[in-house]
This record gives structure tokens, C-alpha cells and sequence, in this order.
């Protein structure tokens, strides 16, 4: 009886911290939702006085066949007035192109004796990485730095990264003025941090532990301090910018038949503007786009940003230049090359052109796979 008696009291004392433990959980869970309320409302309170805060992006919505169409998704309360809407079109593209020049770099773009000289590809190289600070960034950056407005200028700009948009946007708003915050997960290098932090208008910060993490700690930073958050892929001033590489391609290389735009991104923005500027100038010029089928680290930053719901920021969302019924496509071909080909590619480019290069070798990996064999005897 003592025994059955002792095991009772011991059920009766577990189901007692069963119960205890539930009410814990129970506890820490309303306190977490009041902690994400909280946060939430601390968010809405700092929206509510930042009537200057804002920042845009740009999606392509169809960009196969014969359309393509644009989403322009502008955030906070500083947005473009009726009229002023964002146009990502070859004629702006060319207005930008006009600006740039003399205050970017034209960079070579020569034919190659090395690479596959045993096989019939007449392989040209559009050399971006004699580009100012070594990107085509640059192109994006001083365009969409020097098209703010005097006030955005003047209390400055917020962008995140982990690369070469980093130190490109660093150099570039020191040459021009600029106060630059710039939010870099703690997973960055430590010399490409200092580095940047060398500029003397540069304020690197290192906050969160990927870049979803450090895309919200600059949102935050942007709202608190009036400052213009220029998202450095999807910026639609950032995509123009940097499309001025495909009428510059064009330009040297009119004989040219075919180019491969190389890409980690999903649905690139980018590739799809670069494209515009190379039809537009020749539409007989084929155009490819190459992906490498790694994981895109900016895919979480764009699908929070595509949420009309991010941090309850007021969103408005329109079309930009249509295009329909064209009489070519934008991007004729999309082809896919894994991480390991693009790795054989590197290090085949490095020993035939004896630099490295991670976005020429996703293209030279495309050719090397086999998928574009029916390319041999062009240019």
C-alpha cells in the first residue's frame, strides 16, 4: 500500500510539473507575442515620423516571348507624384547611358585567342572588372546617387551588402558628398569591412547573421534617421544604371551575334534590362541568359519585400512600360549551369585569361556544358 500510495503521490507530482512546465510555455509564448507587438508597434511609431523614409523596387513580371512587363513596388510616404513614375525602357536606358558618360569607365571588350581556341566559338569578353572599383556596380550606384533629390543627399543613404556593392557605394558617395550607412551581416569578411570603413562618410555596421537580418536593421536605421534606402539590385535607377553595359557592348562589338548574360538571381531584373539596351539597339542580336542553380541570397530580402505587409509600410504598386506584342523577345533562351561546372569554368578561364572572374565563368561554364554547341561559327 505504501509503494502504490508513494507511486501516486509521484504521478501526482509529475503531472503537477507537466502542468507547471504547459503554464510556462504558455507564459513565454504571450510574452513573445507581446515582444513582437511591441516591436511592431515601436515600427508604425517610427514610420509615423519619418515622412521622408522610403525606398523601391523593381520586379519583371513576364519577360518570356514577345512581352514584358514591369512592377514598380514604391514603400513609405516619400513616392514618386503622378507623371514621375519609375520607366525602365531602352530610351531611358539611353538618356542614362548619355549621363555616365565621363564619369564612369569604358571597359574592354576584346575577342579572346585562349579560350576554347581548339573549338569553333569566336568568344569575345566584356571585361566589367576594369570597371570603377573593379564592379559593374558602379555604373548602378553613381547613377542612382547622383539622381537624388539635394535633401536625400543631404541626410544621406542606407543600403545593405556582403560584396561589391559594399565598397562601390562607399567610394562612390565619397567622391560625391554623400553620407553613406552601410549594414553587413556578421557572416561578411573582415577585411572587406574595413575596407569600407576607410571612406571617411562611410558608416559600416554589422548587424544580423544573414542578409535578411541586416535588410530589416537597415530598414529600422532608414526610418529612425530620414534616409534613402537604395536596394542595390532592385533599385530601379540601380537596374538602369548598370543596363548601360549592354548599349556599351553593342557599341564596340556591332558585328556581334549573340550575348550571355550570366546571373544568380531568380527572374534578374538586371539581365532583363541589359537585355532591352542590346535589342534595342540590334534586335537580331541573340541574347541568353545563364543562372547558376546556387541559392540566391537575396531571395528571402525580395520575397519579404514583395510583401506588401513588410513592417506595415504604406505600398504602392504599378505597372511600368508595358510592352507587348514585341516583334522579337527580350531574352531569347534560358539555360542553368550547376555550381560545380561553374567552378571547372573558373578555374579554366583563370589558367586560359589569367584573372577570375565568378560571373564569366557562368557564362563560359553554359558553352562548356555542351548546351550551346549550336553556337560554334558565331560571334
Amino acid at each position: 500500500k505504501k509503494e502504490k500510495k508513494q507511486k501516486e503521490t509521484a504521478m501526482q507530482s509529475t503531472e503537477t510539473a507537466m502542468q507547471s512546465t504547459e503554464t510556462a510555455m504558455q507564459s513565454t509564448e504571450t510574452a513573445m507575442q507581446s515582444t513582437e507587438t511591441a516591436m511592431q508597434s515601436t515600427e508604425t511609431a517610427m514610420l509615423s515620423n519619418s515622412k521622408k523614409f522610403s525606398y523601391t523596387v523593381a520586379r519583371t513580371l513576364k519577360r518570356q516571348d514577345y512581352n514584358l512587363t514591369w512592377k514598380i513596388i514604391e514603400k513609405g510616404y516619400n513616392k514618386s507624384a503622378p507623371g514621375e513614375e519609375y520607366e525602365i525602357s531602352y530610351v531611358t536606358i539611353q538618356q542614362a547611358a548619355s549621363f555616365l558618360n565621363g564619369r564612369i569607365l569604358k571597359t574592354p571588350c576584346f575577342k579572346s585567342e585562349r579560350i576554347l581556341d581548339r573549338r569553333d566559338f569566336n568568344i569575345y569578353l566584356k571585361k566589367e572588372l576594369y570597371q570603377i572599383t573593379d564592379s559593374i556596380k558602379a555604373r548602378g550606384v553613381i547613377y542612382s546617387l547622383l539622381h537624388l533629390s539635394e535633401e536625400q543627399k543631404n541626410n544621406g543613404v542606407v543600403t545593405i551588402s556582403s560584396g561589391s556593392l559594399a565598397f562601390t557605394i562607399c567610394h562612390c558617395a565619397h567622391h560625391n558628398g554623400i553620407p553613406v550607412t552601410v549594414v553587413m551581416p556578421s557572416t561578411t569578411a573582415k577585411e572587406k569591412i574595413e575596407l569600407c570603413r576607410g571612406y571617411l562618410l562611410a558608416r559600416v555596421l554589422v548587424r544580423g547573421n544573414n542578409l535578411l537580418e541586416a535588410h530589416r536593421a537597415a530598414l529600422a536605421i532608414a526610418m529612425r534617421e530620414d534616409l534613402f534606402y537604395l536596394d542595390g539590385n532592385d533599385h530601379p535607377n540601380m537596374i538602369i544604371g548598370q543596363a548601360t553595359l549592354g548599349i556599351e557592348i553593342v557599341q564596340q562589338q556591332s558585328e556581334i551575334d549573340v550575348v550571355l548574360l550570366p546571373t544568380t538571381i531568380k527572374n534578374c531584373g538586371l539581365t532583363t534590362a541589359i537585355a532591352i539596351a542590346i535589342k534595342g539597339c540590334n534586335s537580331k542580336i541573340t541574347v541568353i541568359e545563364v543562372q547558376g542553380t546556387s541559392f540566391d541570397l537575396f531571395q528571402e530580402v525580395k520575397e519579404q519585400t514583395d510583401s506588401p505587409k513588410e513592417l506595415n509600410i504604406p505600398t504602392k504598386e504599378y505597372i511600368a512600360c508595358p510592352l507587348r506584342n514585341m516583334p522579337y523577345c527580350v531574352i531569347d533562351r534560358f539555360i542553368s549551369v550547376t555550381s560545380e561546372s561553374i567552378h571547372s569554368a573558373s578555374i579554366h578561364l583563370h589558367k586560359s585569361e589569367c584573372y577570375y572572374d565568378c560571373y564569366g565563368a557562368i557564362a563560359l561554364a553554359a558553352i562548356l556544358s555542351g548546351q550551346l554547341d549550336d553556337l560554334q561559327g558565331k560571334r
